[in-house]
């Protein structure tokens, strides 16, 4: 699936270059998302890398080279 750029998603910088993406909610304020996906931004391409666990958006995001943190948010 193509990366889709919805509203109050969130990003965090993984490492140079590279980005996690996931969660937020479409311009309607309706349906909330479970994707994520790791963005490369030297080739400008995007992969889903799984789903999270609930529906997020609105959310504080932080990572570090092994994981990823998401704190709060509504669903």
């Amino acid at each position: 699936m193509a990366l889709r750029l919805r509203c109050y998603m969130g990003v965090a910088k993984v490492v140079e270059g590279k980005y996690f993406i996931c969660g937020g909610i479409d311009s309607f304020g309706e349906k909330p998302s479970k994707a994520s996906y790791i963005y490369y931004a030297g080739t400008n391409k995007a992969i889903e890398v799984g789903k999270m666990k609930s529906k997020k958006y609105q959310f504080a995001i932080c990572a570090n080279s092994k994981f990823v943190y998401i704190f709060g948010g509504k669903n």
